[in-house]
């Protein structure tokens, strides 16, 4: 058997035992973070990829209705216009000019669908029938998507007003003289479109708050299309092309001024559904069809300015001949607004458009001859976001002839009220 040790012995060992195990403790501690601090990332490494989005924010599903009482007070039951609202005239009643319904969807980043739907169109005297107003692919570029090519049902590059939506617009109608260059603003075909981040981003915000925009199609845009107008077929061997320049200016007191030129050039076929018995054709039923136009907005900030003016062109009926033939054409609009922003986030628009055209209609029977002088005052009220009520006053004068109506003269003053419900 050993003997014990000493006391002051076993003491001292203690001591210096504890005296490591305080000094040994930083080092462990600073051994145990080298560890876990993760190994540096190398040059060649690459960042995680982001995540997909989820497959419901992928699409969105909106449109907008327009219900209509369009001639009150009217007294010249004759007073009418095609490719306006039909409600004009004849019998005065509530009609439906628009139901739309809008699908957008992302399958992959680089790609975008839309197609659109109305099913407010009438056919055979019968209503509420669907019809295709878009359908089209946009195939961007580059990742920052600034340019792209569209494929499709989609709205031909010609005139601010064309262009801008029916739910953005002011006045109730297009006017005649640009938007009788593209019947229906939309044609089959393929279309370029570029622009840079900031004129993208500013024409985007020129549509989505509230200061009436046409929406984002770029500085430049050009196309092929069909050239007979929208859901027809082509009926020529020959394509229309399109395009428009077009820049939004950024200037001091947060004013922006657009200003553009476009054109297009294509030959257009007076198919057979289009001409009236004894009507003659000299020049045969394929007519010459070039436009060009210029293009000034002035935002509403809170005064805003538009005007207009096309030149070029086309098919026309002449009474004094009884014959559709080629002819010169002109004509375009002024309009005026004041954007008023009011209590509880409702926005006001008081507007004034005159508009003027001198020519013919090449989706109309017999390419009808149109002289047109029409003045339109009215407000627009968003009462909510879903909820926006219009009236306007409308004094005008327009003949409009063909075969069947050689001579035919109207003047009109009448009232017009509409609702337009957003979803």
């Amino acid at each position: 058997m050993f003997a014990p040790m000493p006391t002051t012995i076993v003491t001292t060992a203690r001591g210096w035992t504890a005296v490591l195990a305080m000094c040994a403790t930083p080092a462990i501690a600073a051994a145990q973070q080298r560890d876990s601090v993760p190994p540096p990332v190398h040059a060649d490494s690459q960042p995680a990829a982001p995540k997909p989005r989820p497959w419901y924010e992928r699409f969105t599903l909106r449109g907008y209705t327009q219900v209509r009482y369009d001639d009150a007070f009217l007294k010249d039951d004759g007073y009418a216009c095609q490719a306006c609202d039909r409600g004009i005239g004849g019998v005065q009643d509530v009609s439906v000019r628009r139901a739309r319904l809008v699908f957008n969807a992302t399958p992959i980043e680089q790609v975008n669908f839309k197609f659109e739907i109305d099913l407010a169109n009438t056919l055979n005297n019968q209503q509420f029938y669907l019809q295709m107003r878009e359908l089209f692919g946009d195939i961007y570029l580059e990742k920052s998507k600034n340019a792209w090519v569209r494929i499709g049902l989609a709205k031909v590059p010609y005139g601010y007003e064309n262009l801008q939506s029916s739910s953005q617009r002011l006045p109730f109608d297009r006017d005649d003289a640009i938007n009788s260059g593209v019947p229906g603003e939309r044609d089959l075909g393929a279309f370029f479109i570029w622009g840079t981040s900031k004129a993208h981003r500013t024409l985007r915000a020129m549509a989505d708050s509230g200061y009436k925009g046409e929406g984002d199609f770029g500085i430049f845009a050009i196309g092929v299309y069909n050239g007979q107008g929208a859901n027809k077929p082509e009926a020529n061997d020959s394509k229309h092309v399109a395009a428009r320049l077009a820049y939004p200016f950024l200037l001091p007191g947060h004013q922006i001024v657009e200003l553009g030129v476009q054109g297009f050039t294509g030959t257009y076929n007076l198919t057979s559904d289009l001409r009236t018995t004894g009507v003659a054709a000299p020049e045969g039923y394929d007519f010459k069809d070039r436009r060009v136009a210029v293009s000034a907005v002035l935002v509403p900030r809170p005064i805003g300015l538009v005007a207009e003016w096309n030149w070029g062109d086309g098919p026309r009926y002449d009474p004094t001949l009884n014959a559709t033939v080629n002819g010169t054409l002109d004509g375009g609009y002024v309009q005026a607004m004041y954007r008023i922003v009011l209590p509880k986030g409702r926005l006001l628009y008081p507007y004034a458009r005159w508009q003027h055209y001198e020519g013919g209609k090449k989706n109309e029977v017999d390419a009808r001859f149109y002289d047109v002088d029409e003045f339109e005052a009215g407000a627009e009220l968003l009462v909510i976001r879903a909820v926006e009520l219009t009236a306007a006053y409308v004094h005008g004068d327009r003949t409009f002839e063909d075969g069947a109506a050689p001579d035919n003269v109207h003047s009109a003053d009448f009232l017009r009220l509409q609702v337009q419900l957003n979803y």
